[in-house]
This record gives structure tokens, sequence and C-alpha cells, in this order.
């Protein structure tokens, strides 16, 4: 794997991005409230605009593309494209997952602010030296896939573990909703069954289900677990965790669901 360092205006434009996505993922959890209580709107800008200004979170097809568009107002050279999730032996829906590269001239990064609690914090160069964050470590490299011509890759123990495959491709921006119905109705997508709710910070690493909670945190390694008795307890969590937006939709959720038994 290439060692290359980036020059120093480089440096100073993967500096920036890294602080603007350490911001994003702790204002913006990674969470499918709005795929388990089936809300079918189109992925648009305005659509967006409106979810996030409300300090809710989203999935990949939404987390990215608002990031996208504040890169892309901010003049930075970037695109949407898809990839697909591993899971060990076998590849998820295909190229249900959504990124973003940054084309810095010389050198070409993949940026994601969308992959739950698993999040770099920071541009990974393509060839380049792999990245730290609370999550773990994380490298982006050309590989030949059934799934596309590009990996990102997080490291277990001693060993590399493809997380998904993609390929250089814009992606159409009519394809995010496309992607939301897939999420939503398909029965093998694993956002479609339960609420979660997960976020990456500086330090720690935390999600949370309708059963669970758990918390990560990096400097020690030590984890934390808390099994919820029932949905008080886990109704708690979300209100003293997360935004009240974000506690509604979830309410919003658990009545739908007691009503269904």
């Amino acid at each position: 794997m290439a060692t290359a360092k980036p020059g120093a205006e480089n440096n100073s434009t993967v500096e920036k991005i890294s602080c603007t996505l350490r911001q994003f993922a702790s204002q913006y959890p990674f969470e499918n409230l709005d795929v388990v209580t089936q809300n079918t709107m189109p992925i648009t800008e305005t659509f967006l605009f409106q979810k996030f200004s409300q300090y809710r979170g989203g999935l990949c097809y939404e987390l990215n593309p608002y990031l996208y568009l504040q890169l892309k107002e901010e003049g930075y050279n970037v695109k949407l494209v898809s990839g697909t999730i591993s899971n060990g032996n076998h590849w998820a829906l295909d190229g249900t997952h959504v990124l973003i590269l940054l084309d810095l001239g010389d050198s070409l990064w993949l940026v994601d602010a969308g992959f739950g609690n698993q999040l770099a914090l920071s541009p990974i160069q393509i060839d380049g030296m792999a990245v730290s964050s609370a999550a773990g470590s994380f490298r982006a490299r050309r590989l030949q896939t059934p799934k596309g011509t590009h990996v990102l890759e997080m490291k277990s123990e001693e060993h590399w573990i493809i997380k998904y495959a993609f390929s250089l491709k814009e992606l159409p921006w009519k394809k995010l909703t496309d992607i939301k119905e897939q999420i939503t109705f398909h029965e093998k997508s694993p956002f479609n069954s339960s609420p979660l709710i997960a976020q990456c910070f500086s330090d720690q690493t935390l999600s949370v289900t309708d059963k669970q909670m758990r918390v990560r945190f990096s400097k020690t390694g030590r984890q934390k677990l808390v099994k919820f008795n029932d949905p008080t307890e886990f109704m708690k969590e979300v209100k003293t965790l997360f935004s009240n937006s974000i506690f509604e939709k979830t309410s919003e959720y658990m009545k739908k669901a007691e009503k269904h038994g």
C-alpha cells in the first residue's frame, strides 16, 4: 500500500474537511427512523435541508448527500458515488451505500459521514495512508471486486477487512430516492425492522436500539452495554441523548409498533 503524504495545501484542505466531519458527526446521528416509520418522501435538497434543520439524522443516502451539498457550496470538487456493503461472506443490497469522492487534483479521497458509527472522521486518500478515529483504523484502495473497483477497509486486530466496495462513476441524484425505497421496503434490508440510532464522537462510539445501548470508549477499549427491560427505558435514553425531533420520531415509531402488536 502506498504511503504518499499529501502536500501542504492538500493537508490544509484535509484538516478543514476533517473538522467539518467531526462537527457533522456530533450533530447528525446515523438513524433509520424514517425507514421504520416508512417515510416515502423523495430525497430532494429541500427535503434534506428541512430534515437536518431539525437536528434529525439519517442514513447514508441522506447524510452524505447533505454533506456533499455543503462541500460543493464551499467550492470543493466532490461527487456522490454508490457502493455495496460487505457482510463478511456475502454482499448486502447492491449499490445501496452512498459516499462522497473528493478530488484534490493530484489525489482522490473518500469522504463518508454515513457509515453508522464506523466513521473515520477524516477524508481517506485512496491508495494513501490509513487514518484512525474512535471507531478504528481505515484505509481506501484500488481493488477489483464483483461490486466495484475500489474498497474501504477497516482493521480488525491484525487484518484488514473489506467494509464496502465502490466504483468511481458519479451517482445521479434521482437514484437516491430509489435507494431509499429499497432500504425501506426490501425484505433483505438491514434497516427496516427496528430502530437504530448510532453516532461516532472523537473519544467514543454509540449505538442505541430498542433492545440495548452500547458505548465503546476509544482510549481504553472498554465497552458499556445497557440492556433495556422495557420500551420506557429505551425512550428515556433517546430523550437524554438525542434531539427533540429524534425523540418525537422515535415516539411515533413506538406508538405504531405497539398498535400493530
